[in-house]
């Protein structure tokens, strides 16, 4: 039985927001708006969130935020139903975050209206773009970038 596959993506800075359904129609609207036009399209405290729903339950994601003499951070989450001490079910993540170099994890800029990010986790937008394409197309991680867990990071690292 095939599944029913929705794809949304929010966009959201000081300057401007939307939210739309996408496809893999969209790739090279999607190219200029957030590749060809970095850093223009990316200020004010960007961010955006891509979600992949299978017949109406989301099961993943990836989160970008923008630095702009740095980059972009990728941020792939694999959504699962997570049941709490109360009983309650909550979907959360197991979050994997996409590396460009792994020497600067210690150093941490700001990202996000004072949000924090590790400076090699942020890699030149041409490189991010591999890992949203391949999500949009495919789903799951690119295998183009290398992924770690946040519990890589040195203690002076961060992600968001």
């Amino acid at each position: 039985m095939k599944r029913n596959t929705v794809i949304k993506i929010d966009f959201y800075s000081l300057a401007y927001s939307f939210n739309k359904e996408i496809s893999a129609a969209d790739l090279v609207w999607l190219y200029d708006r957030f590749i060809k036009e970095f850093p223009q399209s990316w200020v004010n405290c960007s961010g955006c969130l891509i979600e992949r729903f299978e017949d109406n339950i989301l099961t993943e994601r990836v989160t970008m935020y923008a630095y702009e003499p740095l980059g972009l951070s990728v941020t792939y989450e694999k959504m699962r139903d997570r049941k709490l001490k109360n009983g309650r079910i909550i979907r959360d993540g197991e979050p994997f975050l996409a590396v460009f170099d792994k020497t600067k994890l210690d150093r941490v800029v700001e990202v996000y209206c004072e949000l924090d990010t590790s400076e090699g986790l942020l890699m030149p937008p041409e490189k991010a773009w591999k890992g949203i394409s391949h999500f949009i197309e495919k789903g799951g991680m690119s295998p183009e970038l290398e992924w770690i867990t946040p519990d890589v990071l040195p203690e002076s690292g961060n992600w968001c």
